[in-house]
């Protein structure tokens, strides 16, 4: 019986232990707008984005037979100065709405910075800060084709599923030390962790591998989405995923420790009657 009860709890444990790995990436990592400072700034995306941009745009009057020199008033705009502030401010505002600490999702349009002559009708006289609802029905778009206030609530589930596999790791971590008889080692807990870490290890490895199999993928493209995906996308993943080989050593090394510990003797009653 005692058999059955380890196995289940070793085999329920793997797959709760990744998803504790996965939400506190969503935790620590990707609701962080410091994360996000930090990796765009680190991998200098704000001025390989105006690049992209600025380099884009000319193509596309070149190849209509217009004149660059026409658009400059919009590409000086397009520096990696202004695309910080965009972005920045925006990441800190969804990010606030999606934990929850803010009331609305506002969206920041540098309204005060683009020049009043190639404002659409609908944006002026408007605040650089506006309601997402305001701004879709600036554009003619209904709020409720677009569900965003479900955004609101993935801070709060990530919260859950996250404190709740943690809860889980650490209930059948006890449980299976309580299983083992006295005097015998911690073998189902020990390879339970010991599967845990290598799968975390080869995730990490399979994740970097497809990161960089995408860049390349992604290099020769000109479509603007895909040129753009390929700045944000792959240092975006790298360094949110860092964490994971170094947790999947630590777990790989502490199921390699429990293999060879015994649980010792507790029974009281056998140590004073020797």
């Amino acid at each position: 019986m005692k058999f059955v009860a380890k196995l289940l709890l070793a085999i329920f444990f793997i797959p709760i232990f990744l998803v504790a790995i996965v939400t506190g990436t969503a935790k620590f990592q990707l609701l962080d707008v410091k994360f996000w400072q930090v990796t765009f700034t680190k991998y200098d995306v704000y001025q390989s984005l105006a690049t992209v941009l600025r380099n884009n745009l000319d193509d596309k009057i070149n190849s209509s037979g217009g004149n660059v020199s026409d658009v400059k008033v919009i590409t000086d705009l397009i520096t990696s100065g202004n695309l910080k502030d965009l972005i920045d401010k925006n990441v800190v505002n969804i990010l606030g709405y999606a934990n929850g600490k803010a009331a609305d999702w506002n969206v920041y349009v540098p309204i005060n910075k683009i020049p009043r002559s190639l404002l659409p009708d609908n944006l002026l006289g408007m605040q650089d800060s506006m309601p997402i609802s305001l701004l879709l029905t600036k554009f003619d778009v209904s709020p409720g084709s677009f569900d965003y206030k479900g955004v609101s609530q993935f801070g709060r589930s990530v919260n859950l599923l996250f404190f709740g596999s943690v809860f889980l790791i650490l209930l059948f971590t006890v449980l299976l030390i309580l299983l083992t008889k006295s005097g015998k080692r911690f073998t189902f807990l020990g390879i339970t962790y010991l599967i845990s870490g290598l799968l975390t290890i080869v995730l990490y490895r399979l994740i970097i591998f497809a990161n960089l199999s995408m860049a390349d993928g992604m290099s020769q493209t000109t479509t603007i989405g895909d040129m753009i995906a390929r700045i944000l996308l792959p240092p975006v993943i790298q360094e949110a995923i860092g964490v994971w080989i170094w947790i999947g050593i630590v777990v790989f090394a502490a199921g390699m420790i429990f293999i060879f510990v015994r649980k010792p003797d507790f029974n009281l009653k056998k140590n004073l009657t020797r």
